[in-house]
């Protein structure tokens, strides 16, 4: 009896998964870390300087992220989003985005309420001669501590299952799957759903 290999069937499934979200149906796993003041910090491979960026440095950044416009970027910072990242050597190299109050998904056009103590992390892009170095967990670990000291101390984030380099990132950042959201529906005829873990 021959077995497909395990690359074959996650590139198989990673196939009708991607018809699926065409269609009828489309999910995200929901996954979740608490983080204190003094969590420990993860170390750079290379030197870092960190913190919030404002609406003029996140509109910069759009010239590095492939696939973010000045738009979107001005639509985040309409509703309250915060913009986070790190700079080596003076140049901006990872980036991400923070929601508090309520998570806008836009993957699965969906709004969620968050609670009091949590904070909804996003959109997360490396430059790419940079990755492997730690940089965005050094970076998301700062992140946490700085949303903690603002009473936040709960980090949630949406991963694609399929999408196996993030699902590698969420993992090793010791984030905890707790739920699934998405809907199942056809044309404008959707229910969202929320299953817990």
């Amino acid at each position: 009896m021959h077995r497909r290999p395990e690359g074959a069937v996650a590139g198989a499934r990673s196939l009708v998964m991607r018809a699926l979200a065409l269609t009828v149906y489309r999910r995200l796993e929901w996954y979740e870390r608490e983080f204190g003041v003094d969590s420990p910090l993860v170390e750079p491979g290379v030197p870092l300087e960190r913190g919030f960026l404002d609406l003029e440095e996140a509109l910069a950044w759009t010239a590095v992220h492939p696939y973010l416009d000045a738009a979107t970027v001005r639509k985040r910072f309409a509703r309250g989003d915060l913009c986070h990242g790190s700079r080596h050597e003076g140049r901006q190299v990872t980036v991400s985005w923070v929601s508090t109050g309520s998570a806008w998904i836009d993957y699965i056009d969906l709004v969620v309420p968050l609670p009091e103590d949590a904070f909804y992390h996003y959109d997360r892009y490396t430059v790419p001669d940079l990755r492997g170095l730690h940089v965005a967990p050094a970076t998301g670990s700062y992140l946490g501590r700085a949303m903690a000291a603002r009473g936040l101390t709960r980090m949630t984030c949406t991963v694609l299952q399929e999408n196996v380099p993030a699902l590698r990132n969420v993992l090793g950042f010791e984030m905890h799957r707790t739920a699934t959201l998405g809907w199942i529906g056809i044309g404008p005829v959707r229910r969202s759903f929320r299953r817990e873990r």
